[in-house]
């Protein structure tokens, strides 16, 4: 909004600054291979304690444009010329559905981006959380004023319909099992 406030000194006992300003923009794309230097960043740095659990007892939770940039790298796509090979071990096969590798961690597309381009549009979009699985816990209040569990048939339908309201909250347990990076 303001592309230049000057401050004058004029009765001499003042001090004066300046400050520039920007208006907010749209985030930029991820350069080639951004993902995979974040995520080396982030390794590197994580609290020892992070660092001593298995890899297999670990995650790498990230946005869309993170895990797209990590895929684009691993497939060969990318300005460094990467080459992969299926003998790589860049993904895994859990439940039926692929998953990629960082280190022996999975990389799990959380599929924030719809609900960070809601709320931030112009914020940092591209997000990775690197964490021990069992520490990012969903709190339940069952047993407070505004907590609801109804029931009821449906004749029309013929369904049994049901209707809950009640309190949560998503928590990391412990800091030192949690490093971030945006």
């Amino acid at each position: 909004p303001f592309t230049n406030i000057t401050g004058a000194n004029v009765t001499t006992n003042l001090s004066g600054s300046n400050a520039t300003t920007v208006a907010n923009t749209a985030p930029a794309d991820l350069s080639a291979d951004e993902a995979l230097t974040k995520m080396r960043t982030l390794h590197k740095g994580a609290n020892k304690v992070l660092k001593s659990i298995a890899a297999t007892d670990k995650v790498m939770l990230v946005t869309d444009s993170v895990y797209e940039n990590y895929l684009e790298t691993l497939e060969g796509k990318s300005a460094t010329g990467y080459t992969w090979t299926d003998s790589d071990g860049r993904n895994l096969l859990i439940n039926g559905s692929t998953v990629l590798l960082f280190r022996g961690i999975p990389v799990i597309n959380a599929g924030w981006d719809v609900s960070l381009d809601a709320d931030f549009p112009t914020g940092r979009p591209h997000r990775i959380i690197y964490t021990e699985k069992t520490n990012l816990v969903l709190g339940v209040d069952g047993l407070s004023d505004d907590q609801t569990i109804e029931e009821w048939y449906d004749k029309n339908n013929q369904e049994n319909r049901f209707r809950t309201q009640l309190r949560m909250g998503a928590q990391f347990v412990h800091g030192v099992l949690t490093a971030v990076a945006y």
